[in-house]
């Protein structure tokens, strides 16, 4: 976990890719649904206001789950051994999400 965490700091504290090219890996391109795009490997979107970019996934048995969330600072990590965890995760979130 700690080495997405790392990745995560370092693509947001442009140590990877200069600020114009962070903006263009994460800025949404294509509308998968309503208020959610799909960026180059990132999904970015709203949640009550506050801007969230990052990428889950899964199969059998494991769930995953990458968000940061841009106003406040926060970074979240997900890593389950089942198939829907971190999905009761973004669903908590989207209720509350972290505020500054």
């Amino acid at each position: 976990m700690e080495d997405l965490l790392r990745f995560t700091n370092a693509l947001l504290d442009h140590r990877l890719l200069s600020p114009e090219s962070t903006e263009l890996l994460l800025e949404g391109k294509v509308e998968v649904r309503e208020g959610r795009h799909y960026a180059y490997g990132f999904f970015d979107r709203t949640i009550r206001g506050q801007r969230v970019v990052g990428h889950g996934g899964g199969a059998p048995g494991v769930c995953t789950l990458m968000d940061s969330f841009f106003d406040s600072g926060y970074t979240v990590i997900v890593l389950s051994n089942t198939d829907q965890d971190c999905l009761a995760v973004l669903e908590f979130l989207g209720k509350r999400p972290f505020v500054p």
